[in-house]
């Protein structure tokens, strides 16, 4: 009874080869292993669709990496000493935080080094989650560390 239920499923999807194999039916375990073929191969459309994600993902990790690359480094800090203010930047060398003296700033140079701290901190909120996703959909696809 169960290999007629088998046959039955199998069958069910016999569409699926029928134009791609040629033949007219095939047996039972052909059609079995078929199956498991695409469950288990890239055909399977959710593996495509989550081999297709894991690309994006990365690809998506390598722009923000760029994109935070690619702003100044450090962030501009006030200082209020004996009634006047003081700009620095605040940047870290080697583990350590260093301070140097900017001088007079201009209230759009604080204001673009303000823009450049609040994306800086978008991105790598944005990188968390997508390493999250990346470990995700490699846990998904069996994949290890790659």
């Amino acid at each position: 009874m169960q290999s007629i239920l088998v046959t039955k499923q199998v069958c069910g999807y016999w569409q699926l080869f029928g134009n791609y194999v040629g033949y007219g039916k095939l047996p039972c375990i052909v059609l079995i292993y078929a199956l498991y073929m695409v469950t288990k191969r890239s055909i399977n459309p959710m593996r495509g669709i989550a081999v297709e994600e894991l690309g994006n993902t990365r690809r998506m990790l390598v722009q923000y990496k760029k994109a935070i690359a690619g702003l100044p480094v450090g962030a501009l800090i006030a200082k209020r000493i004996k009634g006047h203010i003081y700009y620095y930047l605040e940047y870290r060398e080697g583990g350590r935080y260093r301070f140097k003296y900017m001088g007079k700033v201009l209230p759009s140079e604080v204001a673009r080094y303000g823009e450049n701290k609040r994306l800086r901190a978008k991105y790598r909120n944005l990188l968390a989650s997508l390493r999250v996703q990346e470990k995700f959909l490699r846990k998904v696809l069996n994949e290890r560390g790659k």
